[in-house]
């Protein structure tokens, strides 16, 4: 039987009363009002240590294109709130989102925020970095004032507000904490590292593999839409 919740408080509640270990990982300032979640809009991106529990929990259903793998790609979920279904992100330690050391310590480091858990203030300024450079096609504008903003806030020193002043500071940041660039498994996930310090890079030859696949696909989709726009003016 599925779970239905009747507010995404009472979803947040069911995890906290099972012990279980996660976290929101961006944009969770409005992530209690019921309007984010009309008509299939919104949904959660959470870091857990084990995201198999998470779905045993409220029985979460899988999220698929393809109907011979009933049990999805083990990441994207949709859960039912207040009859809307509402999408759900489960990544956890280890499958290279983050590194695993820092994944492991950013749900060490967690904070409760209303009735969930969200990372540290210094800690969603890097992750934000990271997220919104390295695993986005291109850095937005929207997103570049946003980590300023989150810059000042800090009184960390940017020395330029820009993308390559932005990952100076978050390679600081990883060098001192041990931190590495990785290679998520989910291969949908872009990874720009050529604008990145190699020597910081887990190199995982299948995963860059994988990925590489995926952005030649992507890339050339993009291209003959291109071509067919051309063609058809």
């Amino acid at each position: 039987m599925r779970f239905s919740f009747t507010s995404i408080v009472e979803f947040f509640q069911a995890l906290n009363n099972a012990g279980i270990s996660y976290l929101v990982l961006r944009n969770y300032e409005n992530l209690l009002e019921p309007e984010m979640y009309l008509g299939g809009h919104g949904d959660i991106d959470l870091l857990c240590d084990d995201s198999q529990a998470i779905v045993h929990l409220i029985d979460a259903k899988p999220l698929t294109r393809d109907r011979r793998n009933l049990r999805g790609d083990g990441i994207h979920y949709s859960i039912e709130v207040d009859g809307h279904s509402v999408q759900l992100d489960l990544r956890q330690v280890g499958d290279g989102y983050y590194c695993r050391q820092w994944e492991k310590e950013l749900l060490e480091r967690r904070v409760k925020h209303d009735c969930f858990y969200v990372m540290s203030n210094e800690d969603y300024f890097y992750t934000l970095t990271y997220h919104a450079i390295l695993q986005k096609r291109s850095l937005s504008e929207e997103y570049r004032s946003r980590l300023v903003e989150m810059a000042r806030q800090l009184e960390l020193a940017v020395d330029e507000p820009s993308e390559g002043g932005l990952l100076k500071l978050l390679e600081s940041h990883m060098r001192t904490h041990g931190y590495r660039y990785s290679y998520s498994q989910d291969h949908m996930v872009p990874n720009r590292f050529n604008l990145v310090d190699e020597k910081l890079i887990d190199k995982d030859r299948g995963l860059q593999l994988r990925h590489l696949g995926f952005d030649f696909m992507v890339n050339t989709i993009e291209w003959l839409v291109k071509i067919k726009h051309i063609f058809t003016r």
